[in-house]
C-alpha cells in the first residue's frame, strides 16, 4: 500500500511537470485516512499530519490535494463547516477499485487558490472522482479552473445541491480524453468567470434541476449549439433548458424546467370532482356500494325504459343514485321511445304518440316526486339515432319540432323542471351530421325553447375546451346565456380502458369549468359496457373487480381542497389540490397529485412542486413530510387489485421539491400524495363522533382484527371490544 500511494505520488508529480519546469517545488498532501472520522479538518488524516494549506512564495508551493483512498462512507472526505484551502485538489481513484473517490462539502467555504481542481484526473483504468457540494461556498481561483473527466475514459461528476461554487474556467470532459464528465446541478448556482473557458464535449453532459449555471459574457449561442446536440439536459432529459443573456450583468444564464409543474400558489378553486359521471351501467343492487359512493358520482344519464328491467334505468335507480349517492339524473327519453313505441316523433305527420309518451312519462315522475333532468333524444344529429324519412334538411326540421313539442309538455306539467340538449354527436358540424350545436341554438332561442342545461358529446379529450370556449362566445354574441354545461358522454372507443387518457379528460373538464358523463363501448366480448353494471366498463364483468381505470377515479374522488395550477406538456396532464382541513379527529392535512399520459414512450418523469410556502401544515415539527408516490399501470380490460407504491418516505419540508415518477408509461397514472407525519391520537371525548362517521363510510364491511393502521382501511371494521385502546397512526 505504501509503494502504491508513492507511485500515485510520483504520478501526480510527472503531470505536474510543465509546473516544475518553472522551478518551483510541489508538496502533495495525500488523503490517507486514518483516524475514525473522515473529516477534511482532522490533521491526522493527511499524509503531511496537517491540514492542507495554501502556500507560494514562487520557489515552493503547495499543497498539492491528492484524494484517492478508498472512501469509508459515501461522502469519502467531508468538508463540514470553516475556512479551508488549498494550492489544487485532484479527486481520483484508479478504476480496478470500483470505488470512486469522493470528497464532499456539507458546509463552509473552500479555495483552491493556486492551480486547479480536476475529478478523474489519471489515465490508468478508468479512473473515478466525485465532488458533492451540499452546502457552503466553493471559490476555484486559481487560473487552471475545473475539469470533470481528465483521464482517459475516466468517470467524474460534481454535484451540487446546494450552495455556491465558483470557477473562471471549466472543462467537462477534456478533449480527446474520451471521459465522461458530468455536472449535475441539482440545486445551487454554478458560475464560469471566463466564458471562453467554457467547453463541454462528448460524451460528458451538464444536467440542470434546480441549480442555475451563470456563465460571464455572452455566450448564448453556444450554450443553445450545447443543448441542441444534448450536452446540456435538463431534468435528465424530461425538461426544458432555458438560456438568456443578462446584457447588463454581461452575464449568460442557464436554468432549466421540468415538463410537468404544479404550482401551489396558484389557486384554481375548490376541487369537484366534475367529470365523475356515469352513462347506465348500475342497477339497484350493483354494482356494490363500496365500489360505487368512494368514486362521489355527480351525474348518472339514465334510461326512461320501463319495464325492460332494471339496470340503467331511471326510475328503478332513482332511489340509490339521487337519494343515496346525491348524483343528478339525467333521463333520457329517447331510449324508452323507441324501444316501447318504435318508429319516429311525427310519423306521418302525425305526434300524438310521441306527445302521449312524453306526457305519460313526465306526469309518472310528478305523481312519484322524482326530480330528473329531461334529456329529451339522445345524438339528434346522427343517423344513427335520428334516421326518420326525408332529407337532412327534413330531418333537421323534424327534430326541433319534436324537441319543442317535448319541451312545452315537460315545461306545461312541470315548469321548474330541467331540460338539457342536444347532446349530440360532437360539439362541431362533422359529415353525416343533421345539424350542429350551434344551428340547434339558434333555433331554441327563436322558439323560446332553449336548454337549461347545454349538452353534447365528445370522443376526444383535447375538443373539451375550445368547445366550451366556442360555445360561451356563441352565446354571449348572440344575446343569450346557457350557464351550466354538461358533455353527457366523453372517451372514444380506443381510450376506453386507458387511465392515463382519463386523467387528460378529467383535467380538461375541469379547466373547462363543466361537468361530464363517461361514455360506454363495446368490451372484447363484445358486450357494451352500458348494460353490464360496470360502471361503463370501469369494473370487470362479471366479476366486477377494479380495473386500472377505476382506481384512476378513485383517485380523482380522493382529491380534495383548493385545486392548484398543472403545468404538463403535449403527453402529461393531471389534477391537483391542497387541503389545510387539518387537524381533526376525522382528517388531516393533504396535497393529492394526479397524473396522466396518453402518448410518448416509457420514461422517467420529473414533477416540480412549487409555491408551498403557505403549506406548512404538511410538515412535523421535525420539518418533514410524508411523501407517496403510487403507480396505476394500464390493466386494460384486465383487473388491477391495488395501484403499486413506488416510495414512500419521509423527506425535508421545502417550498419547492422535485419528485421522481419512474418508469411512466404512455397510457398510466400516477398519484402523488404529501401528508403530515405527524402521530394523530383519536382525541377520546370526540370518539363517538369518530365511530358514527366511521362507521357510515364502512356499514357495508365486516369486522377485522387488526386497530386501522394509516388510511382508514375501507375494507374492514375495527374489534369495537378494544377501542378504549384505539389510536390512528397516519405514518
Amino acid at each position: 500500500m505504501f509503494l502504491k500511494k508513492k507511485i500515485n505520488e510520483c504520478i501526480i508529480l510527472s503531470i505536474l511537470l510543465a509546473q516544475v519546469s518553472w522551478g518551483a517545488t510541489f508538496i502533495i498532501n495525500h488523503w490517507i485516512h486514518t483516524v475514525q472520522n473522515n473529516l477534511w479538518q482532522n490533521p491526522d488524516n493527511w499524509s503531511q499530519g496537517r491540514v492542507p494549506v495554501y502556500y507560494n512564495d514562487g520557489e515552493t508551493k503547495y499543497d498539492i490535494v491528492y484524494i484517492n483512498s478508498t472512501p469509508s462512507s459515501s461522502q469519502g472526505c467531508v468538508i463540514e463547516d470553516g475556512n479551508n484551502i488549498a494550492y489544487s485538489i485532484y479527486i481520483s481513484r484508479n478504476g480496478e477499485s470500483n470505488e470512486p473517490a469522493v470528497l464532499t462539502m456539507n458546509g463552509g467555504y473552500l479555495e483552491v487558490k493556486g492551480w486547479e481542481m480536476k475529478l478523474g484526473y489519471d489515465d490508468a483504468n478508468a479512473s473515478r472522482g466525485i465532488f458533492n457540494l451540499n452546502d457552503g461556498t466553493v471559490n476555484i481561483s486559481g487560473t487552471g479552473g475545473v475539469c470533470i473527466g481528465y483521464g482517459l475514459e475516466s468517470q467524474a461528476e460534481i454535484n451540487i445541491n446546494a450552495g455556491i461554487f465558483r470557477t473562471q474556467k471549466l472543462y467537462v470532459s477534456f478533449t480527446g480524453s474520451n471521459a465522461y464528465g458530468r455536472l449535475n446541478l441539482n440545486g445551487g448556482m454554478f458560475f464560469v468567470g471566463l466564458g471562453n473557458y467554457f467547453f463541454v464535449n462528448q460524451p460528458g453532459r451538464i444536467d440542470i434541476y434546480q441549480g442555475m449555471l451563470v456563465i460571464n459574457g455572452n455566450v448564448e449561442s453556444y450554450v443553445q449549439n450545447l443543448v441542441q446536440a444534448n450536452l446540456i439536459t435538463a431534468y435528465n432529459g424530461t425538461g426544458t433548458i432555458n438560456v438568456t443573456y443578462n446584457e447588463a450583468a454581461n452575464q449568460t444564464v442557464v436554468s432549466a424546467s421540468p415538463d410537468i409543474i404544479i404550482d401551489f400558489s396558484i389557486e384554481k378553486g375548490s376541487a369537484i370532482n366534475r367529470a365523475a359521471g356515469f352513462l347506465h351501467s348500475i342497477s339497484p343492487n350493483a354494482p356494490d356500494a363500496n365500489l360505487v359512493n368512494v368514486l362521489k358520482p355527480k351525474i348518472f344519464r339514465l334510461s326512461a325504459t320501463r319495464g325492460y328491467g332494471d339496470t340503467g334505468n331511471a326510475f328503478e335507480n332513482y332511489q340509490r343514485v339521487h337519494n343515496v349517492i346525491g348524483a343528478d339524473i339525467q333521463i333520457v327519453l329517447s331510449d324508452g321511445f323507441r324501444d316501447t313505441v318504435g318508429g319516429w316523433p311525427g310519423d306521418n305527420s302525425n305526434w300524438i304518440a310521441w306527445e302521449d309518451y312524453v306526457r305519460g312519462i313526465v306526469n309518472d315522475a310528478k305523481d312519484g316526486n322524482y326530480i330528473f333532468q329531461w334529456d329529451i333524444w339522445n345524438e339528434a344529429n346522427t343517423e344513427t339515432f335520428w334516421n326518420p324519412d326525408g332529407t337532412a334538411t327534413e330531418k333537421r326540421e323534424r327534430f326541433f319540432e319534436a324537441w319543442k313539442r317535448a319541451w312545452l309538455i315537460i315545461k306545461s306539467i312541470n315548469p321548474e323542471a330541467e331540460i338539457v340538449g342536444p347532446s349530440n354527436s360532437w360539439y362541431q358540424e362533422l359529415s353525416n351530421r343533421w345539424f350542429t350545436v350551434e344551428e340547434f341554438l339558434s333555433f331554441a332561442k327563436g322558439n323560446d325553447v332553449l336548454p337549461d342545461i347545454l349538452t353534447w358529446h365528445t370522443w376526444n379529450e383535447n375538443t373539451i375546451i375550445p368547445d366550451t370556449t366556442q360555445a360561451r362566445n356563441f352565446m354571449a354574441a348572440n344575446g343569450f346565456n346557457i350557464d351550466r354545461i354538461v358533455i353527457n358522454e366523453y372517451g372514444g372507443i380506443a381510450q376506453h380502458v386507458l387511465p392515463g387518457t382519463c386523467v387528460w379528460y378529467f383535467a380538461n373538464v375541469q379547466d373547462a369549468n363543466v361537468y361530464g358523463v363517461r361514455a360506454c363501448t363495446l368490451d372484447p366480448e363484445g358486450c357494451s359496457t352500458c348494460w353490464n353494471v360496470s360502471l361503463t366498463g370501469l369494473l370487470t364483468y362479471p366479476e366486477q373487480q377494479p380495473r386500472s381505470t377505476w382506481w384512476t377515479y378513485k383517485s380523482y374522488a380522493e382529491i380534495t381542497g383548493t385545486l392548484v395550477e398543472v403545468m404538463g406538456n403535449d403527453n402529461i396532464n393531471g389534477l391537483a389540490a391542497k387541503d389545510a382541513d387539518a387537524y381533526s379527529v376525522l382528517s388531516r392535512p393533504q396535497v393529492k397529485i394526479l397524473l396522466g399520459k396518453r402518448a410518448g414512450v416509457t420514461e422517467d418523469e420529473f414533477v416540480l412542486l412549487t409555491g408551498l410556502e403557505n403549506s406548512s401544515y404538511l410538515k412535523d415539527d421535525s420539518g418533514y413530510i410524508r411523501l407517496k408516490v403510487e403507480h396505476i399501470p394500464n390493466s386494460g380490460w384486465d383487473a388491477l387489485p391495488a395501484p403499486v407504491s413506488v416510495s414512500d418516505t419521509l423527506i425535508r419540508f421545502a417550498n419547492s421539491i422535485n419528485v421522481l415518477v419512474p418508469d411512466f408509461g404512455p397510457a398510466d397514472a400516477y398519484i402523488i400524495t404529501i401528508t403530515n407525519p405527524k402521530i394523530y391520537k383519536v382525541d377520546m371525548n370526540n370518539l363517538s363522533i369518530f365511530i358514527s362517521h366511521w362507521l357510515d363510510d364502512n356499514s357495508d364491511q365486516q369486522g377485522c382484527n387488526d386497530y386501522p393502521v394509516g388510511d382508514l382501511d375501507y375494507n374492514c371494521k375495527v374489534n369495537f371490544v378494544d377501542l378504549s385502546l384505539l389510536s390512528l397512526y397516519w405514518f
